[in-house]
């Protein structure tokens, strides 16, 4: 969800949680940020909290070009800060770089 995202676009993102069913949103600009007001219409019974997370949330996004006409092969790493994955298949899935990135001990999550 982008920082300067207008409360209707964070309403939809909300009500398409399945344990969400309607709910109103109000953003104030507080000059230094926003403030998000959400009241939950609808209801559901007793739900868990939720959980904000303190972490920074950085969107990475790599690209292999090549391999016209000579295939590609081979291995690479991804690193972060000071840590860096052990090799990986040029042809690895979305689960293995995700399993990769979270043995890091600086990365908690990776969303795909």
């Amino acid at each position: 969800i982008p920082f300067a995202a207008p409360a209707v676009y964070i309403k939809s993102k909300l009500e398409e949680l399945e344990t969400i069913t309607e709910v109103d949103v109000k953003r104030v600009n507080k000059h230094t940020g926003y403030q998000w007001m959400i009241s939950f219409v609808g209801n559901l019974g007793n739900l868990p909290l939720i959980v904000a997370h303190n972490n920074i949330f950085e969107v990475q996004e790599i690209k292999i070009t090549g391999g016209q006409p000579t295939p590609l092969g081979g291995t690479f790493s991804l690193g972060y800060l000071s840590e860096e994955t052990g090799s990986l298949p040029f042809d690895s899935s979305a689960e293995m770089i995700k399993a990769s990135l979270e043995s890091l001990q600086s990365i908690e999550r990776v969303d795909p």
